[in-house]
């Protein structure tokens, strides 16, 4: 199984509360160019969870846009910034157990979930699922990380950083 975790794309500070704040345009670039490089990799996911902020929509319709994909985003109370890596990381075990429910089940390699939340939950997250990292993941805004988790749920990381195009 994948999984493409994705801090949120540069958003506007000024909103009346923290989850309203909206994607800047630079932030909306970025996200777009964050779902062009995926379908030009071949890396799409086939499930999506979002926090329930605005800023983490935006970005999810933006990278949909640009993948032209139909994948509808699952909202997550639990990925919020201040949400719990190890939560989130046991909700993932217990989506990969509803898979093998799936009549017929899926196989794992046919799966790339994709989260997009906040700092500091998604460098936690990353922390959490690949306990061999040594150095800690840094995450500006719209960046990606590649995670392939095998079938004991150790996760190895495979890619991490920024695409857009100064």
């Amino acid at each position: 199984m994948n999984i493409i975790v994705m801090r949120h794309g540069e958003a506007i500070n000024q909103a009346p509360t923290d989850s309203s704040r909206p994607l800047s345009p630079y932030g909306e670039e970025q996200s777009s160019q964050v779902g062009a490089w995926l379908a030009q990799e071949d890396l799409c996911p086939t499930h999506v969870w979002v926090s329930p902020y605005l800023r983490t929509i935006q970005t999810w319709e933006k990278v949909q846009q640009a993948m032209e994909s139909r994948i509808e985003a699952t909202i997550l109370e639990t990925i919020t910034p201040n949400g719990s890596a190890q939560r989130v990381v046991q909700s993932i075990y217990e989506f990969i157990d509803s898979l093998y429910k799936h009549t017929p089940p899926l196989s794992l390699d046919e799966v790339n979930l994709m989260i997009i939340s906040h700092l500091p939950l998604v460098g936690y997250l990353v922390e959490e699922l690949c306990p061999n990292e040594h150095s800690p993941i840094m995450f500006q805004p719209a960046n990606i990380a590649g995670i392939r988790l095998n079938n004991e749920g150790q996760g190895e990381l495979l890619w991490h950083g920024g695409l857009i195009k100064e």
